[in-house]
């Protein structure tokens, strides 16, 4: 799946995306680092709750504000763009999952139509399985056998049911009654288990 075109391109933008994120935090790490200087002057000036009461000290507290005035728009700015750039991390993250969620529902369908030639459909923890498709109106939805005598449907079969072809929602082992999995929110994903 790594092969495929898209999710590369979408790697790639991520790859950039998470180096300017490195190059925006240092200079977000200077900006707090000045802020932090001029609050300090500030502080010397307003010793307590006082104001200045020299004329030097008016000097120093009107370039502090000066100062605090120059750098804040720049820094919102980069704040701006550290939210622009979570804001687009987040929407390729979302576009990775569906492109790969497509992929390995088609990879499914493929190995579904070689399930008439005699050869195994794929393999789930070393053993060959049967997919069976059912007409649920699920797009991604597939269900396989493993483990029994003789094939992979046959007597003491182990059960695997996938509601969105990445993660396993029911797993019921060979020779077991009780499943493993029976949670439609698992995160039990089927490429652990070399799907």
């Amino acid at each position: 799946m790594s092969e495929d075109p898209e999710l590369s391109r979408i790697n790639r933008e991520i790859e950039r995306l998470n180096s300017e994120h490195e190059t925006l935090h240092a200079r977000i790490a200077q900006d707090h680092v000045e802020f932090e200087r001029l609050q300090s002057r500030h502080d010397r000036v307003h010793s307590g709750s006082r104001e200045p009461s020299t004329q030097s000290e008016w000097n120093e507290h009107d370039q502090v504000k000066r100062e605090l005035d120059r750098i804040r728009p720049a820094h919102e700015a980069l704040h701006q763009q550290d939210r622009r750039i979570h804001e687009r991390q987040a929407a390729l993250a979302r576009e990775y999952e569906s492109r790969a969620s497509y992929l390995q529902s088609q990879e499914s369908r493929r190995s579904a139509q070689s399930s008439s030639s005699g050869r195994p459909d794929g393999y789930f923890d070393g053993q060959p399985i049967k997919v069976v498709r059912g007409a649920t109106g699920r797009r991604d939805r597939f269900e396989f056998f493993y483990g029994g005598a003789g094939s992979p449907d046959g007597n003491g079969h182990g059960h695997v049911v996938s509601n969105d072809g990445l993660n396993i929602h029911y797993w019921r082992q060979p020779n077991s009654s009780a499943p493993v999995i029976d949670d439609h929110f698992s995160a039990e994903r089927l490429s652990q288990h070399g799907l």
